[in-house]
């Protein structure tokens, strides 16, 4: 279905047709598809449950693909964490950086409260940006490069226009 805007007319077929999309979209905002979650961040679906759905309200996915390191970079964040026991079990890797290496990881997922986020809402499709695989800046840390092919949208919409 068409995105509505302001300046459109419509038909009155077309308007109810459009407030029941909205209403269906609010009562369904809740419902969060966590397998859809775990294939793109290589985390497991408990993992999701657990550590994400209670804050699904400040929480914020932006998608990417891997890209050469030849592309310029609009600047570096931290890709560090260690799956652990929390990964998918189709994922083989350790980590998420190497997961993104490895075509098992293509998102991420910011929380508002977490520092750095704003940086992470404000890029946009086609940004290139450099990953590393250490908190602190080490001679010895690893980067890569991803494209945003998805900006950050939230996981839950707050308003009836990020839901329609």
């Amino acid at each position: 279905m068409e995105k509505y805007t302001s300046s459109s007319i419509y038909s009155m077929q077309d308007l109810d047709q459009f407030i029941k999309d909205a209403v269906s979209k609010i009562e369904n905002q809740d419902e969060v598809d966590a397998e859809e979650w775990s294939k793109k961040e290589g985390w497991s679906v408990e993992h999701f449950n657990e550590k994400v759905r209670d804050r699904l309200h400040e929480a914020w996915q932006i998608e990417y693909e891997l890209v050469s390191d030849d592309e310029p970079s609009i600047g570096e964040a931290t890709m560090y964490m260690s799956y652990g026991d929390d990964k998918r079990d189709d994922v083989t890797s350790e980590t998420t950086f190497d997961a993104i290496i490895n075509g098992e990881r293509t998102a991420t997922t910011r929380l508002e409260s977490w520092k750095g986020t704003q940086w992470w809402i404000d890029l946009k499709v086609g940004d290139v940006i450099t990953l590393r695989d250490t908190k602190i800046n080490l001679p010895t840390s690893r980067r890569i490069k991803v494209r945003i092919t998805r900006p950050a949208h939230k996981l839950i919409p707050q308003t009836v226009q990020e839901i329609l």
